[in-house]
């Protein structure tokens, strides 16, 4: 009885296959970018050649966290706790990178410089988790539960962030 209405869930399957998610942590050392300019550095962050993103699967919530489906080959970040720092140089959306090799030129003096630091946190199997997850087995929670899930938000909110059309900050 009464009208027939159509419901939306905030629910859709996922299917998991054998797949591994490392966790990064990443924190701005010094003075802190401003809320409007941390988006935008992270993006030239993970788009810049030192951590070769390029190259593999990540996701990122554009704050504080890499996930990747493969271990990020820099420096000392190839075990769990390797810390590394990098610079970063703010540069608006619209406007050219400096030249490669150009050192000393007004344009560079005049950009904001940000240190990042990255710390590998850790690494999980997403299909033990799944496992995990199923009321039929009585498996305890890994430890780090609350970071997971951290770092599976970030994962499935990566895209609506990563395009400005999709969402309002």
């Amino acid at each position: 009885e009464g009208k027939e209405i159509q419901v939306y869930a905030n629910y859709f399957p996922v299917k998991i296959g054998k797949t591994y998610i490392y966790k990064y942590n990443v924190a701005f050392l010094g003075p802190q970018p401003p809320q409007a300019k941390k988006g935008r550095l992270f993006q030239l962050l993970v788009e810049g050649e030192d951590l070769g993103l390029t190259k593999i699967p990540y996701r990122t919530n554009f704050r504080d966290i890499i996930c990747t489906t493969e271990p990020i080959k820099y420096k000392k970040l190839d075990r769990e706790g390797g810390t590394e720092q990098l610079t970063i140089i703010y540069i608006l959306e619209w406007e050219d990178p400096p030249a490669p090799g150009a050192t000393d030129t007004p344009r560079i003096r005049e950009r904001q410089v940000f240190k990042a630091q990255i710390t590998y946190d850790f690494m999980f199997d997403l299909t033990d988790l799944k496992s995990r997850l199923d009321p039929r087995e009585a498996k305890p929670l890994p430890e780090r539960v609350e970071s997971i899930i951290q770092a599976l938000n970030a994962m499935f909110n990566h895209n609506p962030y990563a395009n400005e059309d999709t969402v309002a900050v």
